[in-house]
Parts: structure tokens; C-alpha cells; sequence
């Protein structure tokens, strides 16, 4: 199948084989059909992901009010579970 090479183009593909980077026009049109089919399988699947987090969050309901206090008092709580021994008025050793 002949696919012409558009005139704004055609320096690109002159350059690329004068350099050794491709040995012809289709090579590197095969190159570049190479990287557009990872971009597309890429792009499907980072959309996929996308409508996978939108179906999550529709499903786990309405949003709850938040408390900053109540996040900072529990973060807290917790770094301190995982800091037995330790506390904040100490300096560390």
C-alpha cells in the first residue's frame, strides 16, 4: 500500500534516513505506526482507569462533611500507634 509522505514531511524523513536512523521511508513509517498503536492502547487504557474511579466513587454514595480537626486528631492517633515509645514533646535520638 503507497502512503504518500505529505511535502512538510518530506525533509523530517530525508534527514532521519541520511542520519541512519531508518534505512527507508517505510521503516520509519512503520516506526511511527509502532509508537501511535502504545499511544492509543496507552490512552485506552488510562481511560479505562478513569471511568473505573468515576464508577467507584458514584457507588461508594454522597459525600460526608469533613472535619479538619477530626483528620488532624486521627493522623495523629496513628502516627503515634505506629510510634510506640516515642512522644512528640521528645526530641529524637
Amino acid at each position: 500500500m503507497p502512503i504518500p509522505i505529505p511535502a512538510d514531511c518530506q525533509a523530517f524523513v530525508r534527514e532521519q534516513i541520511e542520519a541512519g536512523h531508518y534505512s527507508s521511508p517505510a521503516e520509519m513509517v512503520h516506526a511511527g505506526l509502532i509508537l501511535l498503536e502504545d499511544h492509543v492502547a496507552t490512552q485506552q487504557r488510562k481511560l479505562a482507569w478513569l471511568r473505573e474511579a468515576i464508577r467507584e466513587g458514584i457507588e461508594s454514595g454522597p459525600a460526608t462533611e469533613l472535619d479538619m480537626e477530626d483528620i488532624i486528631r486521627e493522623s495523629r492517633a496513628a502516627f503515634e500507634r505506629e510510634q510506640p515509645g516515642k512522644r512528640r514533646d521528645q526530641p529524637a535520638a
